[in-house]
């Protein structure tokens, strides 16, 4: 019975009783998550096939990039924001209104240059009611106010909405995806789901915490874009190598090879959340409580090893369960990808949760910019040689070179003195 003691004492000792409880409640999120792949994937996989799965995730890739604009780091700065101010309504309800007014323009901007990409381009216009429907993803984004109830360490209610939209979606896929000809459906039942739940979040928000949506000026806007550029810039530029490797392979590759780099991206996705939801968790209570870093180091550098182990164990049982035979050789992408996560562990240790917390978000950025400018070019390098190895290969090493620009900076931006800093 001693470990479980010992345990108890440190959750005292650090003051991780909040931390513990959003720990659990992401917990339950990602546990779905795991669930969710082994009973939709193999179906979705068996009906649609490896090709439609591709274009699939080519869609999704193209709008995976205004997702993250109309995100534009809201999830850390507005989260950092909430979690400081978290006791003064008043200031709770003005940070909501400038976040959300800025997240609609943004996604005003993001209609206005979406449109006639598919409309215009011949390639997407082809599909042009599949990338509508993959589109609802990004409205999802802009509803869905996550930073809210991570600033206030309320993360239970993620955990009621994400079961609630994960039950409808699988309900709608089994009951009305039937035939191959069906695939454009899988994004708008995706979305949909989503969008309910994220309607529902904000009704909570409104009558159980009183939030209101207040008037906010054009200005006061304008400066919470240009407040959180650094952050948005972090989170932006690594979609470079990322997304694109995705976006590219459908450029110069078959869809057959984008089904079997999504394929691997899917498998990695069960168990990369993992480290956001301790990343999640520890930020707002680091946030306050920088001197407990030392305890996350240990957490996050541990678990990154642990889970990029599991995949190389039992990432061929995984594709065995998930896909059918025509997905099998992306298995060997997916042992290339594990790499990536020990070194995405590291990075948002050192760069997530310590340089954006002190203040240090121009510098990461920096960082973020020269890797991912040059993860893209390699990446068109690497993709079209290698197709979707390359794609893999090319994300796992500019991962690592971004893990150890975050340290050297961390390194130079190392507080002696925490007290000092959060005083």
């Amino acid at each position: 019975m001693w470990p479980f003691k010992n345990i108890s004492q440190i959750i005292k000792q650090f003051n991780l009783t909040s931390v513990v409880k959003n720990l659990f409640s992401l917990s339950v999120i990602q546990s779905v998550n795991y669930i969710l792949p082994l009973i939709t994937t193999p179906y979705i996989a068996r009906v649609i096939g490896l090709e439609k799965y591709g274009i699939i995730a080519f869609a999704l890739a193209l709008c995976q990039y205004f997702v993250v604009l109309t995100n534009y780091g809201f999830n850390l700065t507005a989260t950092r924001n909430i979690s400081k101010n978290r006791t003064d309504l008043d200031k709770l309800s003005s940070i909501f209104s400038r976040v959300m007014y800025s997240k609609i323009l943004l996604f005003l901007l993001s209609l206005f240059i979406f449109f006639p990409i598919i409309f215009i381009i011949p390639t997407f216009r082809s599909n042009w009611i599949l990338y509508l429907f993959s589109f609802i993803v990004v409205l999802d984004n802009v509803i869905y106010p996550q930073w809210f109830f991570q600033g206030i360490e309320k993360m239970k209610y993620l955990t009621y909405f994400k079961l609630t939209a994960s039950s409808l979606y699988v309900i709608a896929i089994f009951v009305f995806i039937r035939e191959q000809s069906h695939y454009i459906y899988i994004p708008l039942f995706r979305g949909g789901c989503l969008l309910i739940s994220g309607i529902a979040s904000l009704f909570v928000i409104s009558i159980k915490y009183k939030i209101r949506l207040l008037y906010t000026s054009f200005s006061q806007i304008k400066d919470e874009i240009t407040g959180g550029r650094y952050v948005f810039l972090n989170q932006l530029l690594p979609q470079l190598y990322n997304n694109s490797s995705t976006f590219l392979l459908g450029i110069f590759a078959p869809a057959s090879s984008v089904g079997l780099y999504s394929a691997a991206q899917k498998v990695i996705d069960i168990g990369i959340p993992f480290l956001r939801i301790l990343t999640t968790s520890f930020f707002p209570h680091l946030s306050n409580s920088l001197e407990n870093f030392k305890l996350w180091k240990k957490i996050a550098v541990i678990s990154s090893l642990f889970i990029a182990i599991m995949y190389l164990i039992f990432g061929k049982l995984i594709f065995i369960i998930l896909f059918t035979p025509e997905f099998y050789e992306g298995v060997n992408l997916t042992y290339i990808l594990s790499i990536g996560i020990i070194f995405l562990g590291l990075y948002q240790c050192y760069g997530t949760n310590y340089l954006i917390i002190i203040g240090k978000d121009k510098d990461l950025m920096q960082n973020t910019m020269v890797v991912s400018i040059l993860g893209l070019a390699t990446a068109f390098i690497f993709v079209y040689f290698l197709h979707a190895y390359g794609a893999a290969i090319n994300v796992t090493l500019v991962r690592g070179f971004m893990a150890l620009g975050a340290y050297y900076i961390y390194t130079k931006n190392k507080i002696v003195n925490v007290n000092q800093f959060i005083m």
